[in-house]
């Protein structure tokens, strides 16, 4: 009987192996409708981000409320309430350049071996629809001032937030519509991340353990047997 529980539990363990490997997490940004205030934590299985909406690309202190959106569809995800159009989405207009929303994602450092993004509400794609761009930093608030490398289009399909494990900070802009800088907006609509699973050295050490207890276990049954 104790042979069978030790088989059991690293069958267990293989199990758990074998999850850890393929299951994402996602963090889905409508999750949390309504005006959230200038900054707002979405957490799922334990890894979490930080949201921060700012109003002007050449202020960085100019912080703005965030408005999460919950209407399905494309239209789920987060944007912010100085939308000029009323929408509460991610802007741009002649007399509104630069409001991003920042994603702080260094919580995940460690935690995540990749993660990915979607936008929301581009009403049609390319090259017709409303075009988003994202830049990544190390510097809160800073925007495209400090940008790094950068990604942009006018799809809803996942991307790879790149070079992740570099940048604590991935900024969301809106470009307008068509790709010429009319007023346009978009929604930041989600996360899919890719957790860590611990080390080969740390999978060993586990199955050592695991060997000694079975051993141990193995030695006590041969004891009981001689008692008995």
């Amino acid at each position: 009987m104790i042979y069978c529980m030790f088989r059991r539990l690293m069958a267990g363990v293989a199990l758990c192996a074998a999850s850890a490997a393929s299951a994402a997490v996602n963090i889905d940004f409508g999750s949390q409708p309504g005006n959230l205030g200038p900054t707002a934590t979405y957490t799922s299985a334990g890894l979490t981000v930080i949201a921060t909406g700012y109003s002007d690309g050449f202020n960085f202190s100019a912080q703005t409320d965030l408005y999460g959106k919950n209407a399905g569809g494309d239209e789920q995800g987060i944007g912010l309430v100085a939308d000029p159009s009323g929408e509460d989405e991610i802007y741009w207009g002649s007399s509104h350049l630069g409001a991003f929303i920042e994603l702080d994602v260094s919580a995940l450092f460690g935690l995540v071996t990749n993660g990915q993004f979607f936008m929301g509400s581009t009403t049609g794609g390319f090259p017709a629809g409303e075009q988003w761009i994202v830049y990544g930093s190390n510097s809160a608030g800073c925007g495209w001032f400090c940008a790094g490398a950068s990604v942009n289009g006018f799809d809803e399909n996942t991307h790879d937030l790149f070079n992740f494990g570099t940048y604590k900070y991935y900024d969301f802009y809106s470009l307008g519509t068509s790709g010429n800088g009319a007023p346009g907006n978009v929604l930041l609509g989600g996360l899919v991340l890719t957790p860590s699973v611990p080390e080969p050295g740390t999978w060993a050490m586990m199955l050592l353990g695991l060997g000694a207890i079975g051993a141990a276990m193995r030695r006590k049954r041969q004891r009981l047997l001689i008692d008995a």
